[in-house]
């Protein structure tokens, strides 16, 4: 205790002390070292190569005048798409740098319209076409360059500038946002389509700025069922069972015979059943158990959401970055989950050294993530009821005219019709 009070109030010495040791002994702490360092340098090199080895398909989905679907379908669609891939093996993941498959959801507006794409891997783009066809037969889907080509490949630069986040969850993923249920009603005008405030602000858009909202996707294959569990016992005052060590499951095998002649010798004892503590709970309080439970009872997709603003600087209104903020906070919920933008990635900094070059610089980042499509910073899991929400195409009750509509449906000709 001594020679440790000591050091503590003379740690300089400590220090010097220190250093022979490590010359000596550097054989065994450097290499775990080195090891773990070129391991993440490695797994970053091949999986830039897998990606950029990958085909994608840009598609275009125009829906008819009138379509009287609801976000279920949208919902029904995810739930199909959550077996689109397989997790890799471990061999395919430090060998060729293999990820799991994700698919791109974004919405795009500029120069007054609206569009909506899904940008899939190649070999998956029958299989996504088809299950849009299933729950809305007269679609249109087309193949389609790029939209983010049509944009400076540097910006921001002298003519342009842009603003641009990525959004992430107020809470744990096991709190629900405000989905697309509870914007509906019994009568159907008075049905309110979650994505109605954004397609406005689209229309007020003029040619030469952009406003991109982009999802990315893959399925989870993680039990968050369980940390849902977790988060209803914190709610309800339950005490998880303790996980046992190697060495408390050793002295239960080890005790057993003496446990199993007791039990033997003293009968058997009714179990106690635990009082169920949901009758104590507040209302509010249930509410939110009841929402938690169901919905992590739905299929789960690892998400990552993107925006961005960009315009000419002439034309650069600030306003439709707030328009942009109004259309994620009508998800909110005090008592729930809502959304709030990375601080860590909006442009904004609050360090008043080198402000400007680092806003720049942010932006720069967030630009070339967006047009790479590159795996995001924030990650959290949507069920697929949440992301129907977020992304789904205007119903009927969306009568704005800057979203494309299919005046009349394209058929292929009759066989026996004469040539």
């Amino acid at each position: 205790m001594l020679y440790i009070s000591y050091f503590m109030e003379n740690p300089f010495d400590g220090v010097i002390l220190f250093i022979p040791f490590l010359i000596q002994w550097w054989w065994i702490f450097l290499p775990p070292i080195l090891f773990f360092i070129f391991k993440e340098l490695w797994l970053y090199y091949v999986k830039i190569g897998y990606l950029s080895r990958m085909s994608w398909t840009m598609l275009e989905i125009s829906v008819p005048r009138e379509v009287f679907q609801t976000p279920k379908a949208i919902e029904n669609i995810f739930a199909s798409l959550h077996s689109i891939s397989i997790p890799p093996e471990f061999m395919e993941i430090y060998r060729k740098g293999k990820v799991q498959d994700y698919i791109c959801l974004e919405m795009v507006g500029g120069g007054g319209k609206s569009h909506f794409y899904i940008r899939t891997p190649s070999g998956l783009k029958g299989y996504v076409s088809s299950q849009i066809y299933a729950h809305y037969p007269k679609a249109e889907i087309k193949e389609v360059s790029d939209y983010t080509a049509d944009m400076p490949l540097n910006a921001p630069d002298t003519q342009y500038d842009l603003w641009g986040t990525e959004m992430k969850l107020t809470k744990e993923d096991g709190y629900p946002i405000k989905t697309y249920i509870e914007f509906e009603d019994t009568v159907e005008e008075k049905r309110i389509d979650p994505v109605s405030s954004l397609i406005e602000s689209f229309a007020q858009l003029r040619d030469n700025e952009q406003i991109w909202i982009q999802i990315l996707i893959r399925p989870t294959y993680a039990p968050w069922d369980k940390e849902g569990q977790k988060l209803v016992n914190k709610i309800i005052g339950k005490k998880a069972a303790s996980k046992k060590d190697w060495a408390d499951k050793f002295l239960d095998m080890m005790f057993l015979p003496i446990k199993i002649m007791l039990s033997a010798e003293g009968g058997k004892k009714e179990e106690k059943k635990e009082p169920s503590l949901m009758q104590h709970l507040s209302p509010g309080q249930k509410e939110i158990v009841e929402s938690i439970e169901r919905n992590v009872s739905k299929l789960g997709f690892d998400t990552a959401i993107r925006t961005l603003y960009i315009g000419k600087r002439d034309v650069f209104n600030r306003a439709n970055i707030a328009a942009i903020m109004g259309f994620f906070k009508q998800f909110n919920t005090l008592n729930l989950n809502g959304f709030r933008p990375n601080s860590e990635i909006s442009p904004r900094v609050k360090f008043p050294i080198f402000k400007k070059q680092r806003e720049y610089a942010r932006k720069k980042k967030i630009y070339r993530a967006y047009r790479l499509r590159l795996p995001a910073k924030i990650n959290f899991i949507f069920n697929t009821e949440e992301l129907a929400t977020i992304f789904h195409f205007p119903s009927t009750v969306v009568e704005a005219p800057s979203t494309p509509r299919i005046e009349a449906k394209k058929a292929e000709p009759p066989i026996n019709l004469p040539i």
